[in-house]
């Protein structure tokens, strides 16, 4: 069975596994050390489809440990959901990305990944990943092609049972992600600035490359929707030590 929209909403969406624990306004989250950010004026946009208005939200939390992107696009026919948790790149940690995209009443993909620069193990996040691998379609886009992990997952228009294995995914990559309570800084000086160049690389090569950017320049503008990416995808104000 192909999960669709209001069964997606009922699954546990990607805003929603993001543990308050780490991410929110409650006083744990400020405890923790994570910020909500001001990220006006790109934080709400709406605009108007045929089929009825078109809601545009983006939340980003910072700490020493990093940062977090979700950007979420609501509508009547459309819903999009884009989170990246991206590390100080001072650190031995990777960056988590993951995607899900409804249209019409059908979850068309959802897509999970664990990356870094060849310095950096992912290998603690490959049981998580495992979980649903075995609905992994391997017929790749291109563009995602190119910049996937070699352990990513990338589902189409998912049944039920691999949605389920996908939140329980997303959600152990999360919590591993942002619960260790010490990260190792990287060797050196010149490894810090070796993976923040990759981590450059690595989100420039999703603002070019969105398949989400028609729909944003057909809502918002082009130049809305370019000044927007930019800031979505900029890594300069992560933090480095």
């Amino acid at each position: 069975m192909v999960l669709g929209a209001q069964a997606l909403i009922e699954a546990t969406p990607l805003q929603h596994a993001l543990s308050l624990r780490f991410f929110g306004e409650s006083t744990v989250a400020q405890d923790s050390g994570w910020i909500n950010i001001d990220t006006a004026p790109w934080h709400l946009q709406a605009a108007q489809l045929p089929s009825g208005p078109v809601e545009l939200s983006y939340r980003c939390w910072t700490s020493q440990r990093g940062q977090v992107r979700l950007m979420t696009l609501h509508g009547a026919k459309v819903s999009v959901e884009s989170l990246f948790l991206l590390p100080n790149t001072s650190y031995d940690w990777p960056t988590l990305a993951a995607e899900t995209v409804v249209l019409g009443n059908t979850l068309q993909v959802a897509v999970l990944d664990v990356v870094a620069p060849p310095t950096i193990s992912t290998r603690a996040w490959q049981c998580a990943l495992n979980r649903t691998r075995p609905f992994h379609d391997k017929e790749l886009p291109g563009w995602f092609e190119s910049c996937a992990s070699g352990h990513e997952i990338f589902l189409r228009k998912p049944h039920e049972l691999a949605m389920t294995a996908y939140w329980q995914s997303v959600t152990m990559c999360i919590n591993e992600w942002a619960s260790k309570s010490a990260l190792n800084s990287l060797a050196n000086r010149e490894q810090t600035q070796d993976h923040h160049v990759w981590l450059e690389a690595y989100m420039e090569h999703h603002r070019d490359n969105s398949p989400g950017l028609p729909l944003l320049s057909r809502l918002f503008g082009e130049n809305w929707t370019r000044e927007f990416m930019q800031n979505f995808f900029e890594v300069s104000a992560i933090q480095t030590r």
